[in-house]
């Protein structure tokens, strides 16, 4: 076909998997300056070879993902919404609270917020659903290539 463009879903493009942050993040969220990637979110710099090649669905793209949390919220990990695949390590916040700000940067809903809170006083433990929002520090250490 003459004239056909393919969708921009599609398009590969250099995307910055950050050292710190654990961010992953399309052309617009990062600079390149003095042979380094300056990550666009913790402003660190990361070697080129943390460049990768990725299509810019993967990296603008939500994704829905559970995360389960123990010792009253305190503990947490993802997993992918099959329920089997451990998408990253348990991490360990200071308090229920801190777990619960960091569910709303990465993208809970009220709803799910709401929900959240019911379990933590119903068990203690338990799960949650939330839409993962992209260009966001990966604060569950996510990998991102099992999603």
């Amino acid at each position: 076909m003459v004239g056909y463009q393919p969708k921009r879903a599609n398009k590969v493009v250099a995307c910055l998997v950050c050292w710190t942050c654990h961010g992953r993040m399309g052309p617009n969220h990062f600079t390149l300056k003095d042979g380094c990637a300056v990550c666009g979110f913790c402003g660190t710099k990361n070697p080129l070879g943390n460049l990768r090649k990725m299509s810019i669905q993967e990296v603008t793209a939500p994704s829905e993902i559970l995360v389960c949390f123990t010792r009253a919220g305190t503990a947490a990990h993802a997993l992918h919404v099959d329920c089997k695949t451990v998408l990253g390590p348990w991490i360990e916040f200071q308090s229920a609270e801190t777990l619960e700000k960091a569910l709303r940067y990465l993208g809970a809903t009220e709803e799910q917020i709401e929900e959240h809170r019911n379990q933590m006083k119903r068990c203690g433990q338990g799960s949650s659903n939330i839409r993962l929002l992209p260009n966001r520090k990966n604060l569950l250490r996510i990998n991102y290539g099992k999603l």
